[in-house]
């Protein structure tokens, strides 16, 4: 897909989409798919390697990241006909959580699902030097083990992958890997507990504590007993133990994708988180220097009442490290939590 030989016809439709986009009032997700849509709806019969040329250009010109991944999943034919070259080409500049489990989910992953790309391709991936590329290789397994997805689950390639990744503890491969392995615990819990016991010691503590929590209690994170709350410090009259909670809730709710509405925003309950805000790069926890993400996460309240947060207090809160009356509305996040 060398931007070279893109058609005409292609560049000139990216560049109407991106100027639609631009002049959107409000560029949020619901406006901009709005504008995606209608040009799905104009491409029913585009050829497949036009409307991949043109995610190509959307992508590589306009930086419409995910614009360009849905145009594709969208029209079937295009989604059919990508192979490993095509997906590497629109996987290129990923850097973030974001663009990985965009491209993964969206695409990499279902096609790996259908066949269209080879087990050894998301291998490479997996011992590739860049972090992102490793990520991309473990969040690709989950479309094998989603049911809503199509995945009717798939052990023998899942644990592959993470097998390549049980040593690696960068923060954003133990995440996924973490991910990985609970989505496979509604298939085969025994195959997921041998897994654990094998490589006990080498798998990074979140992992083990995780996986087997969603083992144990089917949950990654579970609420921990009213007793051991009621014995936490308050601060500030907020309950140390129900604010970290709180956090922790928001995490799984928008990385497990719990409900979700579209791409950037999921529902539970009375609440909404959405991770539109999420910018790319990272940032050192002030605390330890493990890096974090970094932008805004909104959560919000049907009845109107919203909390903002710094991707940063995930880290703090599953760490255990210090969260002061600057870094969260706390009262009011743990009320909004607990209609989630």
């Amino acid at each position: 897909m060398n931007q070279l030989q893109i058609p005409e016809g292609a560049q000139l439709i990216a560049s109407r989409i991106h100027a639609e986009i631009r002049a959107l009032p409000l560029p949020n997700t619901p406006s901009v798919r709005a504008v995606r849509r209608r040009y799905t709806q104009q491409l029913r019969a585009a050829a497949p390697r036009f409307v991949l040329d043109l995610a190509d250009e959307l992508l590589g010109r306009y930086d419409h990241r995910w614009v360009a991944y849905e145009l594709i999943q969208a029209h079937r034919p295009a989604f059919e006909s990508l192979g490993p070259q095509d997906l590497e080409a629109l996987g290129r500049g990923i850097d973030s959580w974001w663009t990985v489990d965009a491209f993964a989910r969206t695409l990499a992953g279902p096609a790996w699902l259908r066949g269209q790309v080879p087990d050894a391709l998301i291998h490479r991936w997996a011992c590739s030097p860049d972090l992102w590329w490793r990520r991309a290789a473990l969040v690709s397994t989950v479309a094998l083990n989603v049911r809503s997805k199509g995945g009717q689950g798939d052990v023998p390639k899942t644990l592959a992958v993470c097998r390549l990744l049980v040593s690696d503890h960068q923060d954003m491969v133990v995440k996924a890997l973490s991910w990985a392995l609970r989505e496979l615990v509604v298939h085969d819990p025994a195959a997921v507990r041998a897994f654990l016991s094998q490589h006990d010691g080498s798998l990074a503590g979140r992992v083990k504590r995780e996986v087997w929590n969603k083992l144990e209690t089917g949950l990654k994170t579970p609420r921990p007993q009213e007793a051991e709350r009621t014995t936490m410090n308050s601060r500030g009259g907020v309950n140390i133990m129900e604010l970290k909670e709180a956090i922790l809730k928001v995490e799984q709710i928008m990385y497990q994708e719990i409900d979700p509405i579209d791409f950037y925003r999921c529902r539970s309950g009375l609440v909404v988180v959405d991770r539109s805000g999420i910018q790319r790069g990272q940032v050192p926890c002030p605390f330890c220097g493990e890096l974090a993400g970094m932008g805004v996460i909104e959560v919000r309240h049907d009845d109107g009442r919203a909390v903002y947060l710094d991707p940063l207090l995930f880290h703090l809160a599953e760490v255990g490290h210090p969260i002061t009356d600057q870094d969260v509305a706390g009262q009011l996040l743990v009320d909004i939590m607990q209609d989630a």
